[in-house]
């Protein structure tokens, strides 16, 4: 004996239910263009009869499922898109105010390099005054120490002179 698929086994439950039978629809013995209208009014009224049952119980729940899954995808690319908008808006904010404040310090840093160079430059030129008054009051010393020295040699000169000419002279002069 052949098992029935479960496909086989709701077409053949269909026939039954519509009113043929499994022997009737094998035992047709031609080709029938024509429908029995009680058939089909039968189908008919079973068609027209599971429409609404179909309809409430099947599809309006699986549309309004399809349509929140649509709300939450389309809901869910217009958060993403706001964020985006917002993200790129806040890039732009912190990338001017980095420019501010590259902007800014590089004039601190030049006002900076600025005073720097104008203590450099005073200091410098403190030093070269201090080194200018050193050199000054070495020269003087030096010059006082010259004529201090020239008058010491001029004393002992003439000293050795009259030193020289005594002993020359045999004499004290």
């Amino acid at each position: 004996m052949r098992s029935v698929t479960p496909v086989c086994g709701i077409g053949l439950g269909a026939l039954v239910i519509v009113g043929g039978t499994p022997s009737l629809v094998g035992a047709a013995s031609g080709l029938n263009l024509f429908p029995d209208p009680a058939h089909v009014l039968l189908n008919l009224a079973i068609f027209l009869a599971l429409v609404w049952p179909t309809k409430r119980l099947l599809l309006d729940p699986l549309l309004r499922v399809l349509e929140a899954r649509e709300q939450r995808t389309v809901g869910t690319l217009e958060r993403a898109e706001a964020l985006l908008r917002e993200a790129a808006k806040t890039r732009e904010r912190f990338e001017s105010r980095l420019a501010g404040v590259h902007a800014e310090a590089e004039a601190r840093r030049s006002e900076i390099l600025g005073e720097g160079e104008a203590q450099a430059r005073e200091a410098l030129q403190a030093a070269r005054d201090e080194a200018a008054r050193s050199i000054g009051a070495v020269r003087e010393t030096i010059s006082s120490e010259l004529v201090q020295a020239r008058q010491a040699l001029r004393a002992d000169a003439a000293a050795l002179a009259n030193e020289v000419a005594a002993r020359i002279l045999g004499r004290a002069l």
